[in-house]
């Protein structure tokens, strides 16, 4: 079963399951965020946690990945080290006027997730 979170976004409060998938195109770790139950069955699709920048093939690998602080804000990365979700890496990725840090995934958040394909 799927671990699941809590996440206050604007003032609501979700239940949260993670799904981790692979992108395509260099088969770096791609997170989804799926709004659930208190039992983790998923109701509706939240939003990607992830991004797939031009930075992912250098820096991005199977655990670590650039997190969207542009739709999510930058609260999600304070979300994701409370929760034990990801540590932040210091390094900072670009794609147009945007910055997104590089997380990497705990093992125990990773094998939490629900696998898609």
């Amino acid at each position: 079963m799927a671990k699941v979170y809590k996440l206050k976004f604007y003032g609501t409060t979700y239940n949260i399951v993670l799904g981790k998938a692979n992108y395509v195109n260099n088969g770096t770790v791609a997170v989804l965020m799926y709004t659930c139950t208190p039992k983790g069955k998923i109701k509706e699709d939240f939003g990607d946690l992830t991004r797939n920048i031009g930075d992912s093939d250098a820096w991005a690998d199977k655990e670590s990945q650039f997190v969207d602080t542009n739709n999510l804000g930058s609260e999600i990365v304070k979300w994701l080290e409370e929760n034990h979700i990801a540590e932040n890496t210091g390094i900072i990725g670009y794609s147009g006027f945007c910055s997104y840090p590089l997380m990497k995934f705990t093992k125990d958040a990773l094998d939490g997730m629900i696998e898609l394909e």
